[in-house]
């Protein structure tokens, strides 16, 4: 047995650099019209939701563990927006506070409007993880980043970033390399005003899309007509920036990600653990990819790249792998050739066990 080269690359399926486009507050008719753009050119998109929207907090008990009340207008948004995920599954859910309002000093203030959404939203919404949070942008009497920063211990109980409300960053939770690159935009109406905004998000799309980084698009709603609200913006407006960032996405130079994906590549890419063995005998690659982080918030699939042996001259592979559920998955792979030689790139999830490869027809 012999160990052969392999790699965790940079970024999902080789793309360059990352995009992700969140929308705050999460109104229906922005979301109805976002779900058929979206779905129009294939984009995943992230919706900030707001649990006083869908529920009032009841009580909470001695586990932390939150029981909701809810009134009819607020049982009936929750019935159109399982619609709405069951039309348009290309939306994840970020916690954006429980009220919106400013979150205070009081430890049990703190945890409501951090943790209480979290399990509201995987209450009402099966099948949400809820993984990222978005701070509320309510106004600041010059306490409110020391308001955010008293609730960090109680977002690390449930979360693995937090978008932040002037620079977007995913932290302070998310362990991620500082030097890796992170623009965050808020969309704005081009105007005599804010033109050097939208030439700031698109200069961010092109430096993600040549030399590597995330660009993180935030908007509010999006209206037919301009609004005197500086952070809404026309929906031919909004069409403008999607005609300038999907051709980066179709060429594959950018990773259109949900916010919490994003955050979990990159966080596990810097985290993982991979190595290839070749068993010449029996001719076949074990592939083991493992991380020491919290398995139940980090568990998605890493892209690897394996540099095939040269006596392997089949045009395609035998992938036999595990899913995040352990479920195993047996599927045919294209032998890709470059200056490096012959290889093939595959998304493995880590921590479920040895991977295989061998070659079709072996």
């Amino acid at each position: 047995m012999s160990t052969i080269p392999a790699s965790i690359l940079p970024v999902k399926d080789g793309a360059v650099g990352i995009v992700s486009f969140v929308y705050d507050d999460g109104f229906m008719d922005t979301c109805l019209h976002l779900g058929q753009l979206f779905e129009r050119y294939g984009l995943l998109g992230n919706i900030a939701m707001i649990g006083k929207h869908f529920a009032d907090v009841a009580a909470v008990d001695d586990a932390g563990q939150y029981t909701f009340t809810h009134t009819p207008e607020q049982r009936q948004k929750i019935e159109d927006f399982r619609r709405f995920f069951e039309d348009y599954p290309r939306f994840q859910i970020i916690s954006h506070s429980m009220t919106h309002r400013a979150f205070g000093f009081d430890e049990e203030n703190l945890r409501r409007e951090t943790v209480a959404p979290q399990q509201l939203f995987r209450q009402i919404f099966p099948g949400q993880d809820v993984l990222s949070y978005a701070y509320p942008g309510f106004a600041d009497d010059g306490t409110r980043e020391a308001q955010f920063r008293a609730a960090v211990p109680f977002l690390a109980q449930a979360y693995i970033a937090v978008r932040g409300v002037t620079t977007g960053l995913p932290q302070p939770l998310a362990q991620l390399d500082p030097a890796y690159p992170i623009n965050t935009c808020s969309t704005r109406q081009v105007t005599e005003l804010y033109t050097s905004a939208d030439k700031r998000t698109k200069d961010a799309i092109m430096a993600s899309a040549s030399v590597g980084g995330w660009t993180v698009i935030t908007s509010h709603n999006i209206t037919d007509e301009l609004s005197e609200i500086p952070f809404y913006v026309t929906k031919a407006y909004y069409q403008t920036l999607i005609d300038f960032v999907y051709p980066f996405i179709a060429s594959g130079r950018l990773w259109c990600a949900y916010f919490t994906d994003a955050v979990q590549y990159l966080t596990e890419r810097d985290n993982a653990s991979l190595t290839a063995v070749y068993d010449e005998a029996s001719q076949r690659i074990s592939l083991t990819l493992t991380h020491t982080l919290d398995r139940e918030k980090f568990f998605y699939p890493l892209t690897v790249r394996v540099t095939l042996p040269p006596e392997w001259h089949a045009d395609s592979v035998r992938l036999q792998a595990a899913d995040r559920r352990g479920q195993r998955m047996d599927r045919e792979v294209t032998v890709e050739s470059g200056e490096g030689g012959r290889s093939v790139t595959v998304n493995l999830t880590p921590n479920q066990g040895a991977a295989t490869l061998t070659p079709i027809g072996a």
